[in-house]
């Protein structure tokens, strides 16, 4: 009997041990010095339970910590509630530059890192500073940095860097220290960082990688680059692969290709418009009020943005932006000189695209349904944070931009379901409350639209103003909104009667005779231009791409 009590306790006590053992997380320790205030932050988590005494050793060697090899400087502390330890320890400037190794101890845990330091005011690394200074071939500068201990002394920690991308970084280091009046210490480290984002690329290194490491070298961060789109960052990666060290300095090549790349992979003319004017004094582009630009009316003044968005995948350079833009600042100045001295050449009347209004029973909208109509079949909810299911998805800017201003809602799920199809009748109500239409004692005429339904009076007001129709005396307001019927949705808004050609979408066949015009109209203004020469005008139409559709609609009209 006391044995099996002893059995049992010895098993009770063993799950105890092994629960104990994987309660805890491995231990981690992230080190990251800060050269502005010489500071070392230490970040370790799951260290040896709750307020344990922890030492955090500072040794400027890699000997181990002994009673012949004592450290530098210790510091003591305790861990949080969470077994984890955060500490920004301000470093003695006695401690020169180079690697310095950390050690961290306390009653259940022992753990040595290192990282490489800068002191700029540290008497080796200045008397290398000034020999590098002194240098008249690029060799030179090489054998410096291949040296780990010389590398280090610099600031430098190279240890996972390939040979092949040190001695390609030193070698274009070399040229872009020529040119320097003063080489100091933090100078030096920087450019030699730029370098290694060009070498790191160019010999077919990841972009991301690199700029984790070296953002802080082009004055910017991890954070603020990582913020533009994935299409961005690759296309960034391939134009600054592709340019030539030495025809400009590395941050001129990145501030360029970071520009071309957003040019690049722009949206829609709005987004154009929008990096252009930000960037307009480094591009050389003139938009002051006596400029040329400012000449052009400010309805047309768009066709420029659009003329460099059309143009976007032509562009090589940021030189190619700027030629663009003015050339599109000139044609435009003479359409528009031509259209004035020819005395205009009248609408005529025309048809607008798609089947004509039906007749049949009158409807009638009043002030008081009009008060009543609910928002939508789902109560909208906006939560405290943005809807999840936009966080990553493409269209997330678009549909914040719609929200804020009312346009559009979400569920009160806390969803956007930006996936989800339009119904004609959803469309209705979108339009009219973006174009801010009256929607109050309105006759129409369409069979399945009843006094009552919700959505009543927006299929009323966009069809009085032409802006929609029907077919044979039905609105189908619970059918899903083709792509193509949205296109002719649009060019009726614009009522735009310039001539433009029909794109060779591989689905050209597909588009209905009496789409393809507006199709075209919207391919030219850049609000529907398809993808990898589809239209898909038969599909359905989604509520991300009306977001985004509706977006690009109000900016034109926003500029006229």
């Amino acid at each position: 009997m006391v044995f099996l009590k002893k059995k049992i306790l010895s098993l009770i006590l063993a799950s105890f041990m092994t629960m104990t053992v994987t309660s805890y997380a491995a231990p981690s320790v992230d080190l990251e010095f800060n050269k502005d205030d010489f500071s070392l932050s230490v970040d370790a988590k799951s260290l040896s339970g709750i307020n344990a005494v922890t030492t955090v050793s500072i040794m400027e060697n890699e000997n181990e910590i002994s009673n012949t090899n004592l450290p530098s400087y210790a510091y003591v502390y305790k861990t949080d509630s969470q077994g984890n330890l955060s500490q920004n320890i301000l470093l003695p400037y006695a401690i020169g530059s180079g690697r310095i190794y950390v050690y961290l101890d306390s009653h259940a845990f022992s753990e040595v890192k290192s990282i490489v330091i800068l002191n700029e005011n540290d008497t080796e690394t200045l008397s290398l500073i000034g020999e590098i200074d002194s240098f008249t071939e690029k060799e030179d500068l090489c054998d410096v940095i291949m040296n780990t201990e010389k590398s280090e002394t610099l600031g430098l920690d190279l240890s996972d860097v390939s040979d092949e991308v040190i001695e390609d970084a030193a070698y274009v280091c070399f040229g872009e220290i020529q040119d320097l009046e003063e080489i100091t210490p933090e100078v030096f480290m920087n450019t030699f960082q730029k370098c290694m984002v060009y070498a790191e690329i160019k010999n077919g290194g990841d972009v991301d990688d690199a700029m984790k490491l070296y953002a802080t070298s082009f004055g910017t961060t991890w954070e603020e680059y990582s913020a533009y789109s994935q299409d961005i960052r690759e296309t960034f990666g391939e134009i600054f692969k592709s340019a030539e060290a030495g025809e400009k300095k590395i941050t001129e090549i990145y501030t360029d290709s970071i520009l071309l790349a957003r040019v690049k992979c722009a949206d829609s003319w709005g987004d154009t418009r929008d990096i252009l004017t930000e960037n307009s004094d480094y591009l050389e582009i003139d938009m002051a009020d006596d400029s040329d630009f400012s000449d052009i009316k400010n309805n047309k003044r768009y066709k420029v943005f659009l003329e460099v968005f059309s143009s976007r995948d032509t562009l090589d350079t940021v030189d190619d932006i700027t030629e663009c833009f003015e050339t599109a600042v000139e044609t435009t100045l003479k359409s528009q000189k031509e259209s004035t001295s020819g005395g205009g050449g009248g609408g005529g009347g025309g048809s607008s695209s798609g089947v004509g209004l039906p007749t049949g029973p009158s409807v009638s909208v009043s002030k008081d349904y009009e008060e009543n109509i609910p928002v939508s079949d789902v109560k909208p909810y906006v939560p405290k944070e943005k809807f999840l299911d936009i966080k990553d998805h493409y269209s997330k800017e678009y549909v914040e931009n719609m929200i804020q201003k009312g346009i559009i809602n979400g569920y009160e799920d806390g969803t956007f379901r930006p996936d989800s199809l339009i119904t004609r009748a959803e469309i209705s109500k979108i339009l009219s409350v973006a174009l801010k239409l009256d929607t109050k004692d309105i006759t129409f005429d369409f069979s399945d639209v009843k006094d009552g339904d919700w959505f009543g009076a927006y299929v009323a007001a966009m069809a009085k103003n032409g802006y929609i129709n029907g077919y044979n005396g039905q609105f189908m307001p619970s059918e899903n909104l083709k792509r193509q019927d949205i296109a002719v949705i649009m060019a009726n808004i614009l009522k735009n009667d310039e001539e433009v050609e029909v794109p060779e979408y591989k689905d050209l066949g597909d588009i209905s005779e009496y789409a393809k015009e507006s199709v075209a109209k919207m391919n030219a203004l850049g609000i529907m231009t398809g993808s990898d020469g589809i239209f898909r005008p038969q599909d359905g139409i989604t509520r991300a791409e009306v977001a985004i559709v509706v977006t690009r609609l109000l900016e034109i009209l926003e500029s006229k």
